[in-house]
């Protein structure tokens, strides 16, 4: 049996979200919601709570605002689990590389990606993301990630045993995605994205200030254990994966106006990263400025 959990602040986006589930799954199941209209609780806590009551083998974490599009998708789950004790964990979107800097799951170039985005107020259609692999050549159905993006995450309760959201490190909706992913790929599990499960997000999340504070003690918590990967790649691969991150971690510091001491650590992070390696500094920097100019000319 699959248990879905889900935190739940708008019960209209969760009755379609059930009704979805319904039509789609195919299997048996179980939904436990944890209501969460007053933010009483951080997404880490909710989950955990969520996990406790749970009664399936498979827990399936998922954001309130999804449509499971693929029918039949809960024995294709299952599958993956019944056929490999090594996969700790499946989703839908997910990066091979994760740089040693505060920054989000995302890696450019590195990543592996099957949502559909439907966004009425942005955009006139909907699309799939589903060519951004790594390496680019890839077509296999399940591509090995080191980290996974929240909007679903498939983790069997045997393995959630070992490892837990980290609610006493973390608060608020932001970093429970990487966190769990690098305790599962810690503990020697595989992870991995599906292109057998096609699901609609309707939203692309938002990078404020908690999203940059929770980043930071995302790298406090790792930072001696990262960069992580999910298999050995080529070092230009890692310089460039990392100098988008510094990138998007810096536009962030400057477009949320944080406090002056995330811009500090920031900067101290990256002196260091250049005292351990100059030549992988001055290759990282040139990438980084070529990114940044590339950017700022979207602007003028």
């Amino acid at each position: 049996m699959i248990s879905i959990i889900v935190c739940t602040r708008n019960l209209n986006d969760f009755q379609a979200l059930k009704e979805s589930i319904a039509q789609t799954i195919a299997c048996p199941y179980e939904i436990i919601s944890i209501h969460n209209e007053a933010n009483q609780h951080s997404i880490f806590s909710a989950y955990n709570m969520g996990a406790a009551q749970s009664h399936g083998d498979l827990l399936c974490f998922v954001h309130e605002d999804v449509r499971f599009i693929s029918p039949n998708w809960g024995p294709v789950a299952l599958s993956y689990f019944s056929e490999s004790q090594a996969i700790g964990a499946v989703g839908v979107a997910g990066s091979a590389f994760h740089p040693g800097l505060p920054t989000g799951w995302f890696a450019t170039g590195l990543n592996s990606i099957y949502i559909k985005l439907f966004l009425p107020a942005k955009s006139s259609s909907p699309w799939v993301l589903s060519n951004q692999n790594y390496p680019s050549h890839c077509t296999n159905i399940l591509q090995q990630v080191v980290t996974l993006d929240g909007v679903l995450l498939m983790i069997p309760k045997a393995v959630f045993s070992q490892v837990s959201f980290d609610q006493a490190t973390f608060g608020g909706f932001h970093g429970y995605d990487i966190d769990i992913s690098l305790q599962i790929h810690e503990a020697g599990y595989k992870l991995f994205v599906t292109h057998e499960i096609l699901i609609e997000h309707a939203s692309t999340g938002s990078m404020n200030k908690q999203w940059i504070e929770n980043a930071f003690l995302l790298f406090n918590k790792w930072q001696t254990r990262l960069p992580a990967m999910a298999t050995p790649i080529p070092r230009a691969d890692q310089i460039q994966a990392t100098a988008a991150s510094l990138v998007i971690t810096a536009y962030l510091l400057l477009t949320n106006k944080v406090n002056i001491r995330f811009f500090a650590k920031f900067l101290s992070i990256c002196v260091r990263k250049s005292n351990r390696n100059a030549l992988f500094s001055f290759a990282l920097l040139r990438t980084a400025m070529s990114l940044l100019l590339r950017r700022l000319k979207q602007f003028f």
